[in-house]
């Protein structure tokens, strides 16, 4: 591991800081792209990116906060140190950005599904950067196994499981299947419905699908990082954000529930 990629005195740059730099413009230019490849006003979409992620950052920490308030206290110094005290939780920042891109779109009267789409594929790409670097800070380490690939770690004597290499190669596998499914998904004719085209958000469904899939498959061999008053939510949020997926995908196509003899569509 190399967790320090710089040190003079008191001041050092971390690998994940670098990581975390590069997992910005890779998702920046992917978004970029696309909105550009779709016409959008560049200045206008790359704007609303831009407030999204600093909104979705602001969220992310503000829930970091709430779950170290038992050991922070009203110890408001820590809850603004971000560089003493660094932390964000990851699924608050993507949520929070995504509600408030949503809400971007539907004030240009662009269409949110469509931006949705362009903006999560542009973030399962700098999730695969996200993961390599805490591969290098030494961070979010796995369970202990004997497999022949596991890793040790500094400071631990048994070998563990690389659950951020494991995550940054299947972030990136997402990120390839969305770009590709991006050009045939309207062609999908049970996913038309009645319609004679198909809608967008079929993107956003399928990564809020495979993200939470990956969540409830990677949480097997390693611990659970989000816990509320002693009570993990890793598989609990996973779930949540398949039957999520599974909705969308369901609205988005054009299909409806029946409910009773009278054939009410709900």
């Amino acid at each position: 591991m190399w967790p320090i990629l710089i040190r003079f005195g008191n001041f050092q740059f971390t690998t994940l800081s670098l990581f975390m730099i590069l997992a910005v413009l890779v998702i920046a230019f992917v978004f970029w792209r696309k909105t550009k490849d779709e016409h959008y006003q560049e200045e206008e979409a790359f704007d609303a990116f831009l407030l999204a992620g600093v909104v979705g950052l602001l969220i992310g920490r503000v829930a970091y906060v709430l779950l170290q308030l038992p050991r922070w206290g009203l110890d408001i110094a820590k809850w603004f140190d971000v560089i003493s005290y660094p932390g964000s939780i990851l699924i608050a920042t993507v949520v929070g950005a995504a509600w408030y891109l949503r809400r971007q779109a539907i004030k240009q009267k662009w269409d949110p599904f469509e931006l949705l789409d362009f903006w999560v594929t542009a973030v399962a790409a700098g999730l695969s950067v996200v993961w390599l670097g805490l591969f290098f800070d030494g961070s979010y380490i796995g369970d202990p196994t004997r497999m022949p690939w596991g890793i040790t770690f500094p400071g631990l004597f048994e070998k563990h499981h690389p659950v951020q290499l494991y995550l940054a190669a299947y972030f990136w596998l997402v990120f390839w299947y969305l770009s590709q499914v991006e050009y045939k998904y309207r062609t999908y004719a049970w996913y038309q419905g009645n319609r004679n085209t198909a809608q967008t958000g079929f993107i956003t469904a399928m990564f809020a699908i495979l993200v939470s899939l990956g969540g409830l498959v990677f949480s097997l061999v390693a611990p659970s990082y989000l816990v509320v008053f002693g009570v993990p939510l890793d598989e609990l949020l996973a779930v949540v954000g398949m039957l999520f997926g599974a909705g969308l995908l369901f609205v988005r196509s054009g299909r409806s529930l029946r409910l009773g003899r009278s054939g009410r569509r709900v």
